[in-house]
């Protein structure tokens, strides 16, 4: 599987981004916030999430502040096909899915059928685990991908994949297991508890019974035993009687017991002859019956197969005539697909003839306000009272009218009264300072100050220190006030009070225009618009607008929506021919499939009977049938004649009771002696059973007997229950434990092993990894150190999940693989260790896609075949 473009619009804070993505390693960089993260999440989304969806997910991604709806568009190659998969979320939701075989064929889909046809294309063409393993999202290249449900992955190294339904049938096995056995296999739970239970109750049973059997023995030992005291008595003394008759009989009949049991070894011989030829001569007779029933057989299944040819062929010109029909349908359904894409094109087409138009629009709006906004900052520029400039000179106005006042409140004050027709004249520090006073006239002394009154009197008056030090702080102040007027170019405060004025009006109507442009372009720019206008104008390069279908978008979206129906039913009437086909393909297939079942029928009962027939004349090579009749007959006069030899000599025996003397011999030579001990031991036993007997006659055990053996039993029905269900609970789950190990253990390390070729490149020659049955690295070994994955670096950490997910992408198929996507990966890794990465990655990226998203594309510089592309 391979991603050729993609395409974002109004995707987080993206408003358009396209990238192309050739094969091998493919290095997306750019700064932060570009978006690079937001490409491998509108993949994502694009495979899980409907167009109709409202969830979070695609809530998040839509953008801020502006008019849009996410929009993603996908070119990809997964096996045979040639995908182009696009949707939009949230407003007008869009789904499209246009796909090209092998051969050529291009197959258009929307809406939800389009959504299900992409699943079930990749779900044909791609491992979707790897898919997701070889994925890593921004801050997950700590963690190691879960690669042993990776099925492509399995096949690669060996393994026949279970499935899931294997993990969920061992988990409900070992949750079962835990409720007899412990992890080291010891009983527990209700399997401990229900041995126990039985344990305890058979004990108690055992010595319960043990006491109470040992009083009903004793009880009835004692009553036998006086019963039998009394009868050996009165025997022994007639049994020693009749040993001495029984010894003098038993001599005469030993000689005829002799000749007796040679006459029937004779006739036992002879009959032991003929049952072996009578079995013989039956199997000839069932060997026959069977061989007549065998020729029944075969002329019957033969006629079952010619009818079932016959019918065979009645249904192979039925299936050819649904075929017929089925292709008839078929073309009717292309010529209705055919008319839906015309009309979506048509549609498609209008839709971008009128945003165009309107686009177009906006920016002649857009261009308008931005000329007024041009020329208000053009004149705001030519304005030198700013109002910070302004602020400024008044100030300094301020404090220059502050340091006047002072330095007049300072001065000495002289009034000076003409009192005649004299003239008085005042003279200042200036020459042109004079006053000639009329009336009474008074003045601070802020330097010089002269009276004279021509002929009479000239009076000269200092103001002494005290006010220079005010003037020489007014005139700093009137200094620093004229230099900023100057730096405005005015003369004057009021002059400088206008300027401000209207440089405040210039700077209102900058604000209203910038507010008038923002209202048109909301959170776009002008050259965001100019170029949303070019893209629409470059879409519409080459298709013939003219051609537009007449009518609004709606009216075509209804005739589109019809033609939609008529595909829909052409789509049914297709499926029921299709139906009917298979139907018949189906009835078919049967007959075929009892046809050949008859066949072989017949040819096992022309086997059967062949191998009865040749049995059949391996017995009469043997023996003909004549000579088994003619033996028969002989052994038959030879058993008759050992026969009558016996019966005389029994005759002898039986009349003279010879059997019944010997006998009677032999038990009373044993039973005298026998007796007498045993009498001799009853009595003794009968003594010491009376003593036991009284001391278990108060203990109630009888009673206690019964209550154990009930509650035994039901004890032991439980456990047997219990103990039925954990052996065969353990049995299962030892079973599934040995198949799972056997086939974790051939294709685990074919898996470490290119871990290993890999990371000695990145740590040294020393080095090694330990991987576990789930495909996940458990401890790494460096220069003899073993240490465990969980407590290595978060560099190493990082490294060694990357070597996991690279050597998975270049184990498996080629045909089954998935593109391998780094969101921000290596950022642990040091110049020494990237430079090893870089080589690496250039090698997975020879047979696999790679695609790296990156701040710092000078980090993949050395991939020697890497793609750049910039955000």
């Amino acid at each position: 599987m391979k991603y050729n473009r993609v395409l974002l619009r109004n995707f987080r804070g993206i408003d358009h981004a396209e990238l192309e993505l050739g094969g091998g390693v493919n290095v997306v960089w750019g700064p932060n916030e570009v978006g690079k993260s937001s490409i491998r999440e509108a993949i994502g989304l694009l495979r899980r999430y409907k167009d109709s969806s409202k969830a979070a997910a695609i809530k998040d991604v839509a953008p801020i502040g502006r008019d849009g709806a996410p929009f993603v568009e996908l070119d990809l190659a997964t096996g045979p096909y040639a995908v182009t998969y696009r949707k939009q979320w949230l407003r007008r939701p869009l789904t499209e899915l246009e796909v090209t075989d092998g051969a050529g064929r291009l197959q258009h889909f929307t809406g939800d059928e389009a959504h299900e046809r992409f699943e079930r294309l990749l779900a044909e063409t791609v491992d979707l685990n790897l898919l997701d393993q070889v994925d890593v999202a921004q801050g997950d290249s700590l963690q190691q991908a879960k690669l042993a449900d990776v099925t492509a992955l399995q096949q690669a190294l060996g393994e026949m994949p279970e499935g899931d339904g294997a993990d969920v049938l061992m988990e409900r096995v070992e949750k079962e297991y835990r409720e007899y056995f412990t992890a080291g296999g010891k009983a527990t739970g209700t399997l401990r508890s229900s041995r126990e239970a039985v344990e305890q109750l058979a004990t108690d049973l055992d010595a319960a019974s043990e006491r109470y059997r040992a009083a009903e023995e004793w009880t009835a030992e004692f009553s036998g035993n006086e019963r039998l005291i009394e009868k050996l008595t009165k025997k022994l003394e007639l049994d020693k009687t009749n040993l001495t008759a029984a010894q003098e009989e038993n001599r005469a009949l030993e000689e005829l017991q002799g000749q007796l049991e040679r006459a029937r070894a004779d006739a036992a011989e002879a009959e032991q002859s003929i049952e072996a030829l009578k079995a013989e001569r039956a199997l000839r007779v069932g060997l026959e019956e069977q061989i007549a029933s065998a020729a029944q057989g075969v002329k019957e299944s033969g006629i079952r197969a010619e009818e079932l040819t016959a019918r065979l062929a009645e249904e192979v010109a039925e299936r050819a005539e649904r075929e017929e029909e089925d292709s008839a349908a078929e073309k009717a359904l292309e010529v209705a697909r055919k008319k839906v894409r015309v009309a979506q094109d048509q549609l498609s087409l209008r839709r971008d003839v009128e945003d165009l138009n309107a686009a177009r629009r906006l920016v002649a709006r857009a261009e308008a306000a931005d000329k007024r906004l041009r020329a208000a900052v053009k004149k705001l520029a030519s304005l030198p009272v700013t109002g910070e400039k302004w602020g400024k000179i008044l100030e300094c106005s301020n404090r220059a009218d502050a340091a006047e006042g002072a330095w007049r409140a300072g001065a000495p004050v002289v009034t000076v009264h003409p009192l005649g027709e004299r003239d008085v004249s005042v003279l200042g520090a200036g020459e042109d300072d004079v006053t000639v006073v009329q009336d009474s006239f008074t003045t601070e002394v802020l330097g010089r100050l002269t009276v004279d009154v021509p002929g009479v009197v000239k009076i000269e008056v200092a103001a002494g220190r005290s006010p220079e030090k005010l003037e020489e702080g007014l005139r700093g102040a009137r200094r620093e006030l004229a230099r900023a007027l100057e730096e405005v170019g005015a003369t004057t405060v009021d002059q400088a009070r206008e300027g401000s004025v209207e440089h405040g009006l210039a700077q209102s109507e900058v604000l209203r225009a910038t507010d008038a442009l923002q209202a048109i372009t909301e959170d776009s720019s002008l050259d965001d618009l100019r170029s949303a206008v070019a893209v629409l104008e470059g879409k519409l390069t080459g298709r013939d607008v003219a051609t537009v279908a007449d009518g609004d978008v709606a009216e075509l979206a209804d005739a589109q929506e019809q033609l939609h129906s008529d595909e829909d039913r052409a789509q049914e009437e297709h499926a029921d021919v299709r139906t009917m086909l298979q139907a018949a393909r189906k009835q078919e297939d049967r007959t075929r499939e009892r046809l050949a079942e008859q066949n072989l029928a017949v040819a096992k009962l022309v086997a059967e009977l062949g191998n009865k027939q040749a049995r059949l004349a391996d017995l009469r090579k043997r023996m003909s049938d004549d000579d088994v009749a003619v033996q028969l007959e002989e052994l038959g006069g030879k058993k008759a004649d050992s026969d009558k030899e016996a019966w005389a000599l029994a005759d002898r025996l039986e009349e003279g009771g010879g059997e019944a003397i010997a006998l009677r011999l032999l038990n009373l030579r044993q039973a005298v002696p026998a007796k007498a001990d045993r009498l001799k031991a009853l009595e003794d036993r009968n003594v010491e059973l009376s003593a036991l007997l009284k001391d278990r006659g108060d203990e109630g055990v009888f009673d206690r007997v019964q209550t154990l053996e009930a509650d035994l039993q039901s004890a032991t029905v439980e456990n047997e229950r219990v103990e039925r269900r954990a052996r065969a609970v353990e049995l299962l789950r030892n079973v599934l434990i040995k198949h799972k190990q056997h086939a974790q253990e051939q294709y685990v390390r074919p898996f470490e092993q290119g871990i290993d070729r890999w990371g000695r490149t990145l740590f040294g020659a020393d080095f090694a990894v330990q991987v576990d049955r789930d495909l996940s690295i458990v401890s790494r070994t460096l220069n003899g150190v073993v240490v465990p994955f969980a407590s290595l670096s978060a560099g190493a950490k990082e490294q060694l999940a990357l070597l996991g997910r690279l050597v998975c992408a270049s184990l498996v198929d080629s045909s089954s693989g998935a593109p391998v996507v780094l969101d921000d990966s290596l950022g642990f890794a040091d110049p020494d260790r990237l430079a090893g990465l870089n080589l690496i990655l250039n090698s997975v990226g020879q047979d696999s896609q790679v695609i790296v998203l990156t701040c710092q594309r000078d980090r993949f510089e050395d991939v020697g075949s890497a793609s750049f592309i910039g955000l």
